[in-house]
Parts: structure tokens; sequence; C-alpha cells
């Protein structure tokens, strides 16, 4: 028995992967009934066992094992051929050098058994060398990201890094978390594990990301969701669309298809600093994209200011002064309400604005930072679908079909 567990635990330890042996591959040699002999590994948890069975690689540990008495009963339905076997944590606790993996803590984990499909938690601010890094691309959507190097610039071996794939989990206050597998972690080089390593959270608090669940897990198609951050570039691109339908030219000068500013997600780090500096982004992303040329033919782009001493200063007009001009000039709204509640928003974002510009402020971390740009980004939204709304109900645009479904319904915009 002790030639077979050797046969095991070296087949693991030695390949890339720490790969499993097939048992059919183990050599049973003058052993006249080889699944006795892995049933009494199994009984004295020294090895366990995966069944081609309902797993898609029998290979790899992808997920936990399954009890004793679950391995004995497919052990006994399956052939040889179709068993994948491994030394247990118990076994490999003892055998594997701790000292040979101290700056690969990742590695570490698959070498002791860890499942390669379990995963790790990270705080989000992990990611804030490597966004603010020009040698590196992070690759973001809304609820999977990659990160890689960027092959315009040389790096050393050591600083070169690629994850295929991680996610996000939230709590119940919509706080985020980085989760990525620790089979793609342990593929990194040991000064990435060492820096990822220190950005370990507590996953007790957090839940996976639901779409990502529903994409990944439960593969099931999500291609009706959109987050309200590519939600808003799409209605930008929309309202363009119709805009020109009306008056020959757009309403707005960018629609940022070809490439979402990267800021343009939740804040990575809640500090007062990464919030003015997103709350900028927002006001170059809409007034300072207006096109002042949209409204050059209906309405005055400049106003009289008198000042103190009589005299008449001319000033140009705000451009979101210019479109809730047009709007009220132009549309007829039985609810007025949500309106002024945009005005009232874009006020708020251009005073937030000017404070770092004309302050010295002390920069400060604190979480509410999370939930204020979160609301401050669902209301932008609105503001701009019911722009989008207003352009749709022109009669130029009766004929415009292309709005998506899930733009049309709110259900499927995620603001989380």
């Amino acid at each position: 028995m002790g030639v077979i567990l050797e046969q095991i635990i070296n087949f693991y330890t030695s390949s890339h992967d720490f790969n499993w042996i097939i048992a059919s591959n183990i050599d049973f040699s003058d052993i006249w009934d080889p699944k006795q002999i892995l049933k009494e590994l199994l009984e004295n948890w020294d090895i366990n066992m995966v069944f081609s069975k309902g797993n898609y690689n029998i290979h790899i540990q992808q997920f936990p094992h399954q009890s004793i008495d679950k391995q004995k009963k497919s052990l006994n339905e399956c052939d040889l051929h179709s068993i994948g076997v491994y030394p247990t944590r118990k076994v490999l606790e003892v055998i594997v050098d701790k000292n040979k993996y101290i700056d690969k803590p990742f590695t570490y984990l698959l070498a002791i058994w860890d499942p390669q499909l379990s995963y790790q938690t990270f705080d989000l601010s992990v990611l804030e060398n490597y966004r603010n890094d020009p040698r590196y691309n992070l690759e973001c959507g809304d609820f999977e990201w990659r990160l890689s190097v960027n092959r315009e610039n040389e790096l050393d071996k050591k600083d070169e890094i690629f994850i295929q794939s991680f996610w996000f989990w939230l709590d119940k206050n919509w706080y985020r978390c980085i989760v990525c597998f620790l089979r793609y972690l342990s593929d990194i080089t040991p000064t990435h594990q060492k820096i990822w390593e220190a950005k370990i959270k507590p996953w007790s608090d957090f839940e996976i990301h639901d779409i990502y669940a529903k994409s990944t897990i439960w593969d099931r198609s999500c291609t009706d969701y959109i987050s309200m951050f590519d939600a808003t570039i799409e209605e930008i691109k929309h309202i363009n669309n119709m805009t020109k339908n009306i008056k020959w030219t757009s309403l707005f000068n960018d629609e940022f298809e070809k490439e979402r500013p990267k800021e343009f997600w939740f804040l990575l780090r809640p500090t007062q600093k990464a919030f003015y500096e997103f709350i900028h982004l927002l006001d170059k992303m809409v007034s300072e994209n207006i096109n002042r040329d949209f409204f050059k033919w209906d309405i005055n782009l400049e106003k009289e200011i008198e000042r103190d001493d009589w005299k008449i200063i001319i000033e140009q007009k705000w451009t979101l002064s210019l479109l809730f001009e047009r709007i009220e000039k132009n549309f007829l709204m039985p609810n007025i309400k949500p309106f002024e509640e945009a005005k009232k928003i874009f006020k708020e974002i251009r005073n937030i604005r000017q404070i770092p510009s004309h302050t010295i402020y002390d920069d400060k971390y604190d979480l509410e930072y999370f939930k204020k740009q979160r609301e401050l980004m669902i209301n932008l939204y609105w503001w701009i679908r019911n722009i989008r709304l207003l352009v749709e109900n022109h009669p130029k645009n009766k004929e415009y079909k292309e709005i998506p479904d899930y733009l049309k319904n709110p259900e499927y915009i995620l603001t989380y």
C-alpha cells in the first residue's frame, strides 16, 4: 500500500498544475484487487478520488471532495480509467516543504490540496496600482475583469502578470471586494503574489454578484443586463443618433464608444480624492461634453450680466443651462419634477467639482464615499435616460428602432 501512495504523491507534487494521477496509470503490479487498495487508502484519509461522472476534469481538484461514503460507492461503480486519485491535505502538509513556497502563498495552497476553483477575496485597492500604471492593461467589464501586461512596455519577468478572470462580490451595503480563483492566482509571479496576499480581505460578509453567478456558475445567458456605466454611454450614443435626425448635429461631442474612461466605474478606494476625481470625470463626460453648436440656431449662447457699477458684461452660458433652456422651450412635460431634480444633480456635481479647485484639503478615507458615488451615478443615469426619452418622442424619431430592450426596461439596468 505504501508503494501505491508514493506513486500518487510523486505524480501530484511533480506535475506543473498539481494534477491527479488516473487510477489506471498507477502500477498495481502483483496486486489482485486495485480497488481494495484504493478503498483502504481512502478510509485511512491518505487519498481522495474524483470520478469522471459529473466532473469536467478529473485531472485536477476543482471543488471540495465528496464524503468518503460517496467516494466508496462511486469507486465500486467506475472503471479505473475514469477515476482521478490525489493525496489528502493530511498527507501533503507533512511532505510539502513550505519554505519552497515562501514567496508563492497561493501556489502553496494548491500544493497542499486547496481546490483549483476555490477562491480568495481581496480589497478593491489591490487594483489601484495596476490601473494607474501604463505598463499594465486592466480590462474592465462590469462583472468580470482581466489583468495583463501592456506589450508596448518591456518588463522584468518578475513584474509581469496575467490574471485571466476575476470578479466582484457585494455586501449588504453594496461595498465590493475582488474575488479570484486560486488557479489564476497561483500562476502569477512571486512579486505579485505577495502584493495580492497583503490585500486579502475576509469574505464572510460578501456574496457573489448575482449576474456573474448566473453567467458562469449557473451557465445562463445574461446578455439582457447592462450596468449603469455602460448604459450611460449607450444612452449618449442613441441621443446623438436621434439629435442628428432632428438637427443634423449631435448633442454630445464624444460618445466614448471606442474606449470607456478607465475611471468610469465604481471607486477602487473610498477616499475624498478619488471621489473628487470621479466627479471631475462626470462633469467632463456630460456638461463639458455637450456640443454648443447644437443650440446656436435656437438659443442665445451668451448672457448679459450687470455688475455693481452698472456696467454690462457678456458671459458664455453654461452648456447645461443651454440644454435646460432648450428643453423648457421645446418640450411640454406633464411632470416637471424629474427635470427639476436633474438641475439639482448637476448643480451638485458642479459644486463638488469646484471644491478641490479652490480649496486645499487633506485626503481622507471613508466608506461613505462608495455610497455617495453610487447614489450620484444612479441619479445621473436616470437623468441621461430621461433626455433620451424626450428626444425619442420627437416626430422625426418615429422610425428610430435602434434602442435595445435592456435600455427600454429599467429592470435590466444594474446599479450595483
